[in-house]
């Protein structure tokens, strides 16, 4: 790992190697803190003005790390539990889409067709979508902060979760839709100095320049799977670059319990990476290196 990076981001030195995104485990975004910092002793009661404030400043960040413009019509809404709501929204009949393989066929007959813009499981990018026919609700979790996405055409809505990629607490989101979807989110508003600590990360991503994260993450990503490919294990997710995010997935085709076993030495040696049953997720950031992956091999029968 990058140490001078990572401790620039997350204001402490790094222990082990972290290979996944989802891995909270304590890790405080420094920059986030900077956020709140400068807030200190500001009082919110009465002085919608502040708050307003923040919440356009995040929403100017994030549609800058995601590629989307407030356009044309495009409305931008920022909600405390996208979770919950997401939960209301399958519970009316969503049909929950996880992956399809290119190029990507487009179901109809539901009432709104949700789309993971990366596959969770394989780390598949697939933001190739048709929302005319039929409205879509497009998950962003896996990708916001780490590739940008592109509009797509017809009525939509995107929510994400900000406790992946741009390492933030709680369940922040945003909600982006077109005029005419047929549904909106019902979900609370985010407290301000939940906004102040988004706030500090989108300004990092900002000055750091986000096509160099996607660049070094994807760079990543691609060493990995041809140093896997190398070992024997075929990566789950497709090696063309059009079609790879930030994970890097592959099957181990060992019992349970061996697959344990390195899980557990992983984790004595302070490497942390991301399982789904057999299944072992890379997923590195912009403070990685190519040389984070060797023990993960060293590992390996």
């Amino acid at each position: 790992m990058d140490s001078r990076v990572y401790s620039e981001f997350t204001g402490r030195e790094p222990i082990g190697v972290v290979l996944n995104h989802a891995d909270q485990d304590g890790l405080v975004v420094r920059q986030g803190l900077k956020g709140v910092e400068r807030l200190e002793g500001v009082q919110f009661q009465g002085d919608d003005s502040i708050l307003h404030g923040l919440g356009e400043d995040v929403i100017a960040g994030l549609l800058a790390v995601t590629g989307l413009k407030e356009d044309e019509g495009l409305s931008v809404g920022l909600c405390s539990d996208v979770g919950g709501a997401v939960t209301r929204l399958t519970l009316r009949g969503v049909r929950f889409e996880l992956a399809d393989t290119p190029p990507f066929p487009y179901s109809v007959g539901d009432e709104y067709w949700f789309h993971s813009v990366v596959e969770g499981v394989t780390g598949r990018y697939k933001p190739f979508l048709d929302c005319r026919s039929t409205p879509c609700i497009i998950d962003g979790s896996l990708a916001t902060g780490v590739r940008r996405y592109p509009m797509v055409d017809g009525e939509y809505m995107v929510f994400t979760s900000f406790n992946k990629w741009l390492y933030t607490p709680g369940r922040l989101g945003a909600v982006f839709y077109t005029p005419g979807f047929p549904a909106r989110l019902e979900c609370g508003e985010p407290s301000p100095l939940l906004l102040a600590y988004v706030k500090g990360v989108l300004d990092y991503l900002a000055s750091t320049g986000i096509e160099g994260v996607e660049s070094r993450v994807l760079g990543l990503t691609g060493e990995y799977g041809w140093l896997l490919d190398k070992a024997g294990y075929t990566p789950l997710t497709p090696p063309e670059g059009e079609y790879r995010a930030g994970i890097v997935a592959f099957s181990l085709p060992l019992p349970s319990g061996e697959v344990g076993s390195i899980r557990s030495r992983l984790s004595r040696m302070g490497v942390r990476v991301g399982f789904v049953r057999k299944i072992m997720r890379l997923s590195p950031s912009f403070y990685n290196t190519v040389g984070d992956i060797d023990p993960v091999l060293r590992l390996l029968p």
